[in-house]
């Protein structure tokens, strides 16, 4: 017999606002299927925990309960037609209303044959349905997780970017720099709340460079908003004369990142004075920020 795999998404993140709502729609959409699947092994294998199983649907409140009434209904099914059912773990409810669309597929040309066609389709308009207001609700809760995300990184930056910018600008970040040089890189002990691998570093011109990533959880969206808050505090911190202009970086999304510097027609005008890189990684994981010393130092 041919072996279907289904990819069965068990997911643990609770929405708020709609959540319950949400939750027992998808119970009751998976009761539905259970009641209709006329395949008689099932049936009779079944027998024993289907009213615990029912009671337990129509009492779900969380994503994980209704996880598990879905593997734990598709796996006997797969039990008895020697099927392989493969489980996964995800954060979110969208994947497992898939995770049920998956079920319905695998059922209705075999185990579902008390349903006429037009039967099948109305239960596919009602899944159809309940995935769109789960995406929707999802995509309200990923605004507001974002949102918080950027409120708590935002507190200190602006506070913390004056004091290592202006510290650039002399001495080479001596009021920022920690310790002795380990190799190119000195520790800092300025520094931003939420950044990680924040250092100096010093290259080969022995021109210096504070660095720091602040990380997006692999959410491309996240570091772009993330990104604009930022630009938006370094344009109004930056001196007089400072315009902002792409810089190629192959590192970052569209290969360039926000570059800060001072305009002037001579380059030594320019080079006497600091300048500030921030861009959003590719993978979207985190976004960096690098200001760099004046090429002559004064």
């Amino acid at each position: 017999m041919k072996k279907l795999f289904l990819i069965l998404l068990v997911s643990l993140f609770a929405f708020g606002g709609n959540a319950q709502g949400l939750i027992q729609d998808y119970a009751g959409m998976l009761e539905e299927l259970e009641s209709n699947v006329s395949n008689k092994e099932f049936v009779k294998a079944w027998k024993k925990q289907k009213k615990t199983w029912e009671s337990n649907c129509k009492d779900a409140s969380t994503v994980k309960q209704v996880s598990e009434l879905t593997v734990e209904f598709i796996s006997k099914v797969y039990e008895v037609k020697m099927l392989k059912a493969m489980i996964v773990t995800t954060e979110n409810l969208s994947d497992q209303s898939m995770a049920l669309s998956n079920v319905y597929t695998i059922l209705k040309d075999t185990d579902l044959v008390k349903w006429s066609d037009s039967d099948k389709q109305i239960f596919r308009t009602k899944l159809d349905g309940l995935i769109a207001k789960i995406g929707d609700q999802q995509k309200k809760q990923d605004a507001r997780e974002r949102a918080l995300l950027i409120k708590s990184v935002m507190e200190d930056f602006d506070s913390v970017f004056q004091s290592i910018l202006n510290d650039s600008k002399k001495g080479s970040f001596a009021n920022t720099i920690n310790g002795a040089k380990e190799g190119n890189v000195f520790g800092v002990k300025v520094k931003f709340k939420a950044g990680k691998g924040q250092q100096v570093f010093v290259d080969g011109d022995n021109i210096y460079e504070f660095q720091v990533e602040f990380n997006t959880n692999n959410d491309a969206l996240l570091a772009s908003a993330l990104k604009e808050s930022m630009i938006k505090v370094i344009q109004e911190r930056v001196p007089e004369g400072f315009a902002k202009s792409a810089k190629y970086d192959k590192a970052f999304v569209k290969n360039e990142g926000s570059r800060f510097e001072f305009k002037a027609e001579k380059f030594a005008f320019t080079a006497k004075q600091p300048s500030v890189l921030i861009g959003a990684k590719k993978d979207g994981s985190s976004v960096v920020l690098k200001i760099t010393e004046p090429v002559f130092k004064r």
